[in-house]
């Protein structure tokens, strides 16, 4: 009997896994190899007027009704509704498609396809033209700096920054540049154009003092309104008076002398242990307002030692930059007393 009770338990088992195994759900994908026939050629394709705009076209169209539709195939065509021309660009399920970053003044047709579960394609719809519509200049460029150099063996510089623009269709800046206030933005002040967010003036001189625009310019070439001019001088370096050079300090708390220069915006006093490191003390003193010398004492502390050579400079700051203008000669040393 219990032979029996397990045939029978056994027999049950199997018509369950049996049935359970070829069950199919009607959402599984089977492919019939038997199928070539093509489905139905989309219909209603259209371009968006109102979404086709800037560097973008959008085309819709109406959704296919086989039983078996898979996806669509998006084409396009460049410059002229020729077959031999089109090229495949997009597969969705969607019944629109986006083409951005596209040029102007230049003419886009595009076709699209059905295709089944089984890959057959069916023609290409007929055409629709695309044309982009230029509308909006860029944005004024924001973030603007200007700021000026004229570090020792190097030539003068002044650097022009700002933050990039996120327009698709942005094509590059202009740069504008002159020596006085009334700065326009017509040909006659233009530098030179970038597709960077920067640019080194190299055509500059010392102690010229150089005002600085800049313009957005789209890929249609509708320009941004202009920055608010920004200016800044490359500097001269300064000379260094006293402590003379290698000469010994009558205190550990010295007198610094050097050169004022006009349109700076403030100076730092740098002392260091060694010609190239070991800084070991910064004071920042504010830009006199006259004068052919500016001066700063040494602080109570960092306490100087005796008998100790210490080099020093001059870094020297102009509008609000947080890096120096330009520096005195950073060769120049000083002895300390050599006791009380």
């Amino acid at each position: 009997m219990k032979n029996k009770g397990i045939l029978i338990l056994t027999f049950f088992l199997s018509l369950i896994f049996m049935f359970c195994g070829t069950a199919t759900g009607p959402d599984d994908d089977v492919i019939d190899t038997s199928d070539s026939t093509a489905p139905s050629i989309p219909i209603g394709l259209a371009v968006d007027e109102n979404s086709s705009i800037e560097d973008s076209i959008k085309i819709s169209w109406k959704a296919n009704i086989d039983d078996d539709f898979d996806k669509y195939r998006v084409y396009r065509a460049t410059g002229a509704d020729s077959l031999p021309l089109y090229e495949l660009i997009s597969e969705t399920r969607l019944t629109y498609h986006i083409d951005a970053g596209m040029e102007y003044n230049t003419n886009y047709y595009y076709r699209i396809s059905a295709v089944d579960k089984n890959t057959n394609e069916s023609e290409k719809s007929v055409a629709v033209l695309g044309i982009t519509v230029n509308i909006n200049p860029p944005v004024i460029p924001t973030a603007f700096t200007v700021y000026a150099y004229n570090l020792p063996g190097e030539v003068p510089t002044v650097e022009v920054r700002w933050t990039a623009n996120t327009e698709s269709d942005l094509h590059h800046y202009s740069i504008y540049r002159h020596t006085t206030l009334q700065l326009t933005t017509d040909s006659s002040y233009f530098i030179a154009q970038t597709t960077s967010n920067s640019y080194i003036d190299t055509d500059v001189e010392v102690g010229t003092k150089y005002y600085y625009r800049i313009t957005a310019v789209d890929k249609g070439l509708l320009a941004s309104n202009a920055v608010n001019a920004k200016s800044d001088t490359p500097l001269p370096q300064p000379s260094l008076n006293y402590p003379a050079n290698g000469h010994t300090t009558e205190t550990l708390r010295p007198t610094f002398g050097w050169e004022r220069i006009v349109n700076a915006a403030k100076y730092e006093v740098v002392v260091q242990t060694s010609l190239y490191s070991g800084e070991y003390w910064r004071g920042e003193v504010a830009q006199p307002g006259s004068g052919d010398i500016v001066e700063a004492g040494y602080p109570s502390s960092p306490a100087l030692q005796y008998s100790t050579k210490y080099y020093w400079r001059v870094a020297v700051f102009s509008s609000d930059n947080t890096a120096a203008n330009t520096y005195s000669d950073s060769t120049w040393y000083f002895w300390t007393p050599s006791s009380k």
